[in-house]
């Protein structure tokens, strides 16, 4: 039967995301070996590792609208790609300034449509009983990126090997461009298109409550579903809830959808409104803050 489909996406998936980090935090390493070459000053130097950020934001709520019309798999190994070229590129650029800035913002927009998109796909790829655990592995590599490319950066930086400093953008970008390509070769946009998966396996994904069925565009499964879970309105009480996953038309559903509305609309009300989603928009704020600027403030020291 060979490895299963759903573990190749995952493997794959956390190898792209350990390089997106590497490339992201390798120049906050490197800046200080190549800026007084170039005679960078403090203010100089600041703009370059923020452009990123400012290309970053920029991205994300694209990305995520035209993974969701079916193009996952193209938009976050583009988004992959695309970053890792400009990785390769990024020592022409270094004594020029301007083109440095201009090089790091398109990066960032580059980095940016990844995560919309690999949540999308992680929704489609996932079984409701492996989605905690394989997501985990996903994203959990983007640390370690992080911390293995730091420390690898600087020995880099020291050795003479492709001249120096230069080498942490051609290893990683090199590295991620045969990532990117592996992706786009070895991923499908779900289970129902990837021509070599077992029936077996797509049969135990397509068993998941959030499941979306892109040839049906059943994407209003998915959003009943977390509608139900922002409102916190279930349609039946514990003690009338099963214990086990109920039957609805021949289909075994873990979980009770709301009542068609026969749209397709986002809840953006029902997101907007819930406490759940503002903790979250909290939590993840502050440790974005602190993890960018744990890449950027030894730099200033």
């Amino acid at each position: 039967m060979g490895v299963p489909k759903r573990f190749i996406f995952t493997v794959l998936g956390a190898v792209s995301f350990f390089h997106i980090y590497a490339m992201r935090v390798n120049l906050s390493v490197s800046i200080d070996k190549f800026a007084p070459h170039f005679k960078y000053n403090d203010f100089e130097k600041g703009l370059v590792l923020s452009a990123f950020f400012y290309g970053y934001i920029t991205s994300q709520l694209l990305g995520g609208f035209i993974a969701a019309k079916g193009h996952g798999v193209r938009v976050f190994a583009l988004g992959l790609l695309s970053t890792s070229v400009l990785t390769v590129l990024t020592p022409l650029a270094a004594p020029n300034l301007p083109l440095m800035v201009a090089l790091r913002i398109v990066e960032g927009m580059g980095e940016g449509v990844t995560f919309p998109a690999m949540h999308m796909l992680l929704g489609r790829w996932t079984p409701s009983k492996e989605r905690t655990i394989l997501s985990s592995v996903v994203y959990s590599s983007c640390y370690m990126g992080t911390v293995i490319a730091q420390p690898v950066t600087g020995w880099l930086c020291e050795s003479s090997f492709l001249g120096g400093w230069p080498a942490s953008f051609y290893v990683f970008g090199v590295t991620g461009t045969v990532t990117a390509l592996l992706f786009i070769w070895l991923v499908y946009e779900s289970p129902d298109v990837h021509p070599g998966m077992s029936e077996h396996e797509r049969a135990y994904i397509k068993s998941s409550g959030m499941y979306e069925d892109l040839r049906g565009g059943g994407s209003s499964h998915s959003r009943n579903l977390i509608t139900q879970s922002l409102l916190r309105k279930p349609l039946l009480s514990d003690k009338e809830a099963p214990s086990g996953p109920l039957e609805a038309d021949g289909e075994t559903e873990e979980y009770p959808l709301l009542p068609s509305k026969d749209n397709d609309s986002v809840p953006w009300k029902a997101i907007f409104s819930s406490r759940c989603v503002w903790g979250l928009i909290l939590a993840h704020t502050c440790h974005n803050y602190g993890l960018c600027m744990a890449h950027m403030i030894h730099n200033f020291a």
